[in-house]
């Protein structure tokens, strides 16, 4: 992100320093580096499309046909608004108009709002067929321990409305991920009655707080996501890491989870294009619904700072 220092011109240098810090504090981790990559994609669709190169501040008609472009794209509609909050930040930090708030943008993010439906067909994981893929797992995953891993990674995903970055690795950098020390047990005479996930890194935490989501324990279910945590946690390597680990310590990667969750997709002849790793978020939600749980709930559940969630309440399949 560009830096901020163009006032106060008799202020020692250190105070520019610190505002910098400040500002670059302002924004989470996360956040930080998908505005980063947001801009880079404006950048280059100015580049290959408009033959322009990016100056401040940007005309709001330029905006408006990143945002037309990025629909036909078939980007999601969540994506195109974070892509419009990159350019907002970047105004705003340096005092020009934001032309993300006139007029012809905002109209044409509403309609790109009402059109989404038709492109996403990812469908949710509710909690007849979460049932299905633990069911499946000793018939496509040969190793018990990576079963008993799979399962409690699938259970927590769903009922505590897990990004699936949250949980698994996709690099090197694993300090974002939900750690072990991460997830606490309240007990009742000595039966663990809920589980207490507490997600550190959130996307768009500008205040850094860490989140608890409480996960009740499902005392009827073989597939009871705080009994699934707690027998992989009997089973787990020793240490301090990420929480969700192969048996040699390894963290868990996303493609490897892609992969099991497909094999049990198919053991059912359920549609392996339909559902993706966000669909254990998309089908948590829908389940938090078809509850009755509050729209305050549901934000709190999922870690929503808007209404975005109900995007996610759908009709499911099965």
């Amino acid at each position: 992100m560009p830096s901020h220092s163009n006032a106060m011109p008799d202020c020692p240098g250190t105070v520019f320093q610190t505002l910098n810090d400040l500002l670059e504090a302002s924004l989470s981790k996360p956040s930080h580096k998908s505005y980063n990559h947001a801009l880079q994609l404006f950048n280059r669709f100015c580049l290959q499309y408009l033959h322009l190169h990016v100056r401040l501040p940007i005309n709001y008609t330029i905006v408006v046909l990143y945002v037309a472009y990025a629909h036909s794209m078939k980007f999601a509609h969540s994506t195109i608004a974070s892509h419009l909050s990159a350019i907002s930040f970047v105004h705003n930090l340096h005092g020009y108009v934001d032309p993300t708030k006139t007029f012809l943008v905002r109209k044409a993010l509403q309609g790109s709002a009402r059109l989404a439906r038709s492109y996403d067909t990812r469908l949710p994981i509710t909690e007849h067929i979460l049932i299905k893929l633990c069911k499946a797992l000793p018939s496509t995953v040969s190793d018990p321990e990576v079963q008993v891993l799979v399962q409690a990674d699938f259970t927590v995903a769903f009922y505590s409305l897990a990004r699936t970055g949250e949980l698994l690795s996709n690099n090197a950098h694993v300090n974002h991920l939900l750690q072990l020390s991460d997830v606490a047990f309240e007990h009742n005479d000595r039966i663990a009655v809920m589980m207490h996930i507490t997600f550190r890194e959130i996307k768009h935490n500008t205040a850094c707080k860490p989140h608890v989501i409480p996960v009740v324990a499902i005392s009827e279910s073989l597939f009871c996501p705080v009994q699934s945590v707690i027998k992989f946690g009997q089973i787990r390597s020793s240490g301090s890491a990420p929480l969700f680990v192969l048996p040699r310590g390894l963290p868990f990667p996303r493609k490897r989870f892609d992969a099991i969750t497909s094999r049990c997709l198919r053991f059912y002849d359920l549609d392996t294009s339909r559902y993706k790793g966000h669909s254990f978020r998309i089908g948590g939600a829908s389940c938090a619904a078809d509850k009755d749980l509050s729209d305050a709930q549901i934000r709190q559940l999922g870690r929503w700072k808007t209404d975005a969630f109900k995007r996610y309440i759908r009709t499911t399949a099965i």
